[in-house]
């Protein structure tokens, strides 16, 4: 189990999370389904040059919404979710569209006000 899969599973553990928890619990979603993501659309990819890609994708966006990852509200996140959600295609395999959207509804149903 790589460091992304761990982060996940502890945000997922969790009884309730934090914003910025919520934050990093999605990145990790985003990186671990855009990596099937990939391997199903172009063939097998190291998972760090996948993840650098998505990061970077990630990092983009947040810059482009003035985000900050430390401290994000909820309604941040889930605009940088609309957002990334559109740029990736999950719609293209929808049983990881659907995991996806499963794993990151859970972890902001974790935080207060969601």
């Amino acid at each position: 189990m790589d460091s992304v899969q761990r982060v996940l599973m502890e945000k997922q553990a969790r009884e309730a999370l934090a914003p910025a928890e919520v934050c990093e619990g999605m990145v990790a979603c985003f990186l671990l389904i855009n990596r099937e993501f990939i391997r199903r659309r172009v063939g097998e990819r190291p998972d760090a040059d996948v993840d650098t890609m998505t990061r970077q994708l990630i990092d983009d966006v947040f810059a482009n919404l003035g985000i900050s990852p430390q401290n994000p509200t909820l309604a941040e996140l889930r605009e940088a979710r609309r957002v990334l959600d559109d740029q990736l295609g999950f719609e293209a395999e929808p049983d990881l569209l659907q995991r996806h959207s499963e794993i990151v509804g859970a972890l902001f149903r974790k935080a207060p006000d969601a």
